[in-house]
């Protein structure tokens, strides 16, 4: 499956990111990093597309993904 995760950089997102990919998933990771920092152990098999939400339609056009999950926000 191909896999977008929002918010992928921090805590949350990263780990199930991980999770995905190692089960054979193709995971993009779109944030902002502004507060997540994204360990690189967590993201290296993800693609990492770095954004703001307001970019977010333009990925979507672009590219067919299977699933979304979304986890970004500020608090």
């Amino acid at each position: 499956m191909n896999i977008l995760i929002t918010g992928g950089a921090g805590f949350v997102g990263s780990n199930l990111a991980r999770h995905l990919s190692s089960k054979g998933n193709e995971v993009t990771i779109f944030d902002n990093f502004q507060r997540g920092k994204g360990n690189n152990d967590l993201l290296k098999n993800c693609i990492v597309k770095k954004g703001e939400l307001d970019d977010l339609p333009e990925l979507v056009a672009q590219i067919k993904f299977d699933l979304i999950y979304h986890f970004a926000a500020q608090v």
